[in-house]
């Protein structure tokens, strides 16, 4: 086959298949046919690894051969993913929970794990200089990973190495015993596949999605949780002559299934298995397309920065239109523009969707900027409308929430409303989206929620957000606000012993004992 293809991961594999490989760097200044037929003419597929800020061209939906995309650390990108895959003719996402949360009834992602490449794998039984290494960036944001470094480096010799090449880290992890792993999100990770690939014992969290699936704890690596993190080390290094057979055979088993020429060899069987979904092409359909395009780049801006004006003017020339794609480029100007300061132009976008009834989300865009605008009444009177005109969101809100059946009055009870009606939705958390400070135009239940919690220290809110972030396992992020509701004396008894479980899971040894012992003296 011929393949134009925009990624890293399967470059060494498709070749050893015998595929023509035709690198291409996407642009968003030209379009995508354009671009494909000046490294390739007539390609059988375009292969694009999406991830982190990606350039997508204007018309990825015109694309006029077989199109693909194999989304990388799809838990965090899913949040611009969402939809702009309808485009594409095939899906792969890498992480499991991702080919579930990202199916639409368009679009059936299939999973397709990260993969260690040839030149990942160094040659078994290399003298270890180090019992323990760690290769990965250590930030104010990574919060788990700076407390498990902290406290294994109380008892052990860390070898701590950042900015390194990949050549160079495996040769770090094939001079140490001991390969620590450890993430952000709970997934079968890149680092797995390549401490795996390096012949170090492979140390990972348990419990990660995926992992299972391939590997045995004890035979290809070796896990630990927060009350086993010690003891396993110990156990490793105190008899590591017999341990190092894990590393052997978890090398072993990476080589056997796990390389770049296994993944490409299984992607390129199921794309020969079944026809193109073929291209839309009614104007409707492009229509739609390119509102989809316009979003995703719109996303991308907000969460890695750059300017709106790209995803504006697609949407701008959408919205002159009179379908459905027309309706909903309005109601994604109208936030723009009210996130960039515009509330008028924003308002009024955002009620021509409304009027169209396709869904919820206009009225309580709508009831936000009465909000800033300090106009509780007019903010009610449009979440009392919007329920009116979708009765199923509201009959599922109130069969969820009794307690909150109609819009209260004030400011944080109409935001915790709102939040409740995006939990129902099943809009609860973007764990990519990562947000430097309040969002003025929120979209998640949990974004909301901290909305609310910042004016009202509600103990329901605060259980309400841990609510929303369960779900991705990543409830320890909210151990600040936790910490600052119990020094506030607004947590209730069962949130100080969350907390304390929370830190525990976080290897915040020190918060989770000096929250324990307050605890234990308070029911004496």
């Amino acid at each position: 086959m011929k393949i134009v293809y925009q990624g890293t991961f399967l470059k060494s594999g498709l070749r050893a298949l015998g595929h023509d490989v035709f690198d291409i760097r996407l642009r968003e200044d030209a379009g995508i046919n354009e671009q494909v037929m000046a490294v390739c003419p007539e390609p059988d597929l375009v292969l694009l690894e999406l991830w982190g800020d990606f350039k997508l061209p204007f018309d990825l939906h015109r694309c006029a051969w077989r199109l693909a995309a194999w989304c990388i650390d799809s838990t965090l990108n899913e949040f611009w993913l969402e939809g702009l895959l309808d485009i594409f003719d095939d899906v792969f996402v890498d992480q499991k929970p991702s080919a579930v949360s990202l199916a639409s009834k368009q679009t059936t992602p299939l999973w397709l794990p990260l993969c260690a490449d040839e030149a990942d794998f160094r040659e078994p039984g290399r003298a270890k200089e180090h019992d323990i290494s760690f290769v990965g960036r250590i930030t104010e944001h990574r919060k788990k990973r700076a407390n498990l470094l902290g406290v294994l480096g109380q008892r052990f010799k860390i070898n701590l190495v950042q900015d390194v090449s990949v050549a160079r880290m495996q040769d770090v992890f094939a001079r140490s015993k001991i390969v620590l792993n450890e993430n952000f999100f709970p997934g079968l990770t890149l680092r797995i596949f390549q401490g795996l690939a390096s012949g170090g014992l492979v140390f990972t969290e348990a419990g990660l999605p995926g992992v299972d699936d391939f590997f045995i704890d004890g035979r290809h690596l070796v896990c630990y949780n927060p009350h086993s993190v010690f003891s396993r080390l110990d156990s490793i290094l105190e008899n590591y002559d017999l341990n190092r057979e894990i590393a052997f055979e978890g090398q072993r088993e990476c080589r056997l299934f796990h390389t770049s020429r296994h993944r490409a060899e299984w992607l390129i069987e199921h794309v020969g298995s079944i026809p193109a979904k073929g291209k839309r092409s009614s104007a409707e359909q492009t229509d739609f397309f390119a509102f989809l395009a316009a979003r995703s780049l719109y996303l991308l801006s907000c969460r890695y920065g750059g300017s709106y004006a790209r995803s504006v003017g697609m949407l701008v020339e959408l919205a002159r239109g009179n379908g459905e794609a027309a309706i909903m480029a309005a109601g994604l100007l109208g936030v723009i523009f009210a996130r960039t300061g515009r509330l008028k132009s924003g308002l009024d976008n955002l009620e021509r969707h409304a009027k169209h009834g396709l869904n919820i989300s206009p009225f309580l865009n709508i009831a936000l900027i009465h909000l800033r605008q300090e106009k509780a009444d007019d903010a009610r009177q449009t979440l009392e409308r919007g329920l009116a005109a979708h009765p199923e969101t509201a009959r599922l809100f109130a069969e969820t929430f009794q307690a909150r059946s109609a819009p209260p009055g004030d400011r944080p009870g109409m935001l915790f409303f709102m939040a409740g009606i995006y939990f129902v939705l099943g809009r609860l958390f973007c764990p990519g989206f990562l947000r430097q400070g309040p969002d003025p135009m929120p979209d998640t239940a949990f974004d909301l929620a901290c909305l609310a919690w910042r004016e009202c220290r509600d103990p329901a809110i605060l259980d309400f957000m841990l609510n929303c972030l369960k779900p991705f396992r990543l409830e320890p992020e909210l151990l600040p606000e936790l910490v600052a509701a119990i020094r506030e004396g607004a947590a209730t008894d069962a949130q100080i012993l969350r907390t304390a479980e929370l830190a525990a899971a976080y290897y915040d040894r020190e918060l989770a004992h000096t929250i324990s012992s307050a605890l234990a003296v308070g029911k004496r």
